[in-house]
């Protein structure tokens, strides 16, 4: 995406003109299976996961475990 911004001193008008490129960007994911890291439980089972960011990584957990916060 390029873009070009022209300021013109009379009368003053901002003119904004934007350009797309023709290429698509490409796109890469990945995806894995994951159970609660807790009992083992997952989506097969029917249970929904929550993943919990903390400081030695990612866990997951079901309805279950997932830790409550204390407020």
């Amino acid at each position: 995406m390029s873009q070009q911004i022209t300021v013109r001193k009379r009368p003053r008008l901002l003119y904004n003109d934007l350009g797309f490129g023709l290429e698509k960007p490409q796109l890469k994911t990945s995806a894995i299976q994951t159970n609660c890291n807790v009992c083992g439980k997952g989506l097969e089972e029917g249970f929904s996961l929550t993943a919990k960011t903390i400081h030695s990584g990612t866990l997951f957990f079901c309805d279950f475990h997932y830790p409550k916060s204390k407020n």
